[in-house]
């Protein structure tokens, strides 16, 4: 499997059968064959997380499946806003949180759901299993209150307990560092929650030294982790 670092919280993953784009708000898309499908996934309408020119990728591919949070905006004004026709409904799939679903090419999909906004994935695919977290984070921050950082911290572990022990080929999880003290803290827990081959992180605003630091004060937890240079790096894993 290749995974391209397309910016922020979006990549692109691509298998021997088809590829899949994650979370794609920003940054330059690699050449993909026209013939080959493509999967969509936008966990949640979060202008960093979406990027309305996704829906421009089907006017030029054959086969383009679209898998999207409910609060993405599809309304009537919008699908033509966007150009979309019934035609193309086909090809959309809305989703809930803890729901999954059958797609075409063997794709199946389960969700969680979000500490935020939206939906977390869980993608099986050629007996690999990719996970893409969305907005799904232990969100806690020093000006919040107590009460609300334990609010956030027993949603996120309800969450987690959904994937305690579950492996993962691929996985991409935010590591704010926004959150000062506090990142890295739900990235830490959902690494020992889950069994992850290759770790990516991400949300971090383009501060990729923050990985460094990540990896430095978590060492013998840290194997599994790709460290992101930059736009457009490409990973084999």
């Amino acid at each position: 499997m290749k995974v391209t670092f397309l910016g922020h919280s979006g990549f692109l993953l691509e298998w021997e059968g088809l590829y899949g784009l994650f979370d794609y708000h920003t940054g330059e898309l690699p050449h993909m064959h026209p013939d080959r499908p493509l999967y969509v996934f936008v966990s949640h309408a979060h202008g960093d997380h979406y990027n309305r020119a996704v829906w421009e990728l089907r006017i030029s591919r054959a086969r383009v499946y679209y898998v999207v949070s409910k609060d993405v905006p599809l309304s009537a004004m919008s699908k033509l806003r966007l150009g979309l026709t019934e035609a193309d409904e086909k090809w959309i799939t809305k989703v809930r949180p803890n729901e999954s679903y059958g797609l075409p090419g063997d794709v199946t999909v389960a969700t969680l759901g979000s500490t935020d906004a939206g939906v977390a994935f869980l993608v099986r695919y050629a007996g690999q299993t990719v996970f893409h977290a969305g907005d799904l984070n232990l969100w806690t921050w020093r000006e919040e209150t107590p009460a609300n950082n334990a609010d956030m911290r027993q949603r996120f572990l309800k969450e987690m307990e959904k994937i305690k022990e579950k492996s993962m080929d691929v996985a991409f999880f935010p590591l704010d560092p926004r959150q000062e003290e506090d990142c890295g803290k739900g990235l830490e827990i959902f690494n020992r929650t889950a069994k992850v081959k290759a770790l990516f992180p991400m949300h971090f605003w383009e501060q990729y030294g923050v990985i460094d630091r990540y990896i430095a004060a978590h060492p013998r937890e840290s194997e599994n982790i790709c460290v992101i240079r930059q736009a457009g790096q490409e990973f084999r894993v």
